[in-house]
């Protein structure tokens, strides 16, 4: 997960959901790690679409290095989504 308090992109900066970030970090299977984010650009691609389609959202920038039902579970709890 990434302490970043906003994502820039040309359309301006996307606010990243700080609230549900301090929830799914106290996850015990969740870490901050800022160089994960350093070559992973998947997301960035993304944000210019989502711009021009919403109109007031935020994000909760993550990447998964495993993928299991009970970290997805984890995660859905920890936001109360």
């Amino acid at each position: 997960m990434s302490k970043a308090q906003s994502f820039i992109t040309p359309l301006g900066p996307i606010t990243v959901d700080q609230e549900a970030v301090e929830a799914i970090a106290k996850l015990p299977f969740v870490d901050y790690l800022e160089q994960a984010h350093t070559y992973e650009h998947s997301l960035e691609v993304h944000l210019p679409f989502l711009q021009e389609m919403l109109d007031d959202f935020k994000i909760v920038p993550l990447l998964l290095a495993t993928h299991r039902r009970t970290s997805q579970s984890g995660y859905r709890c920890a936001v109360g989504r």
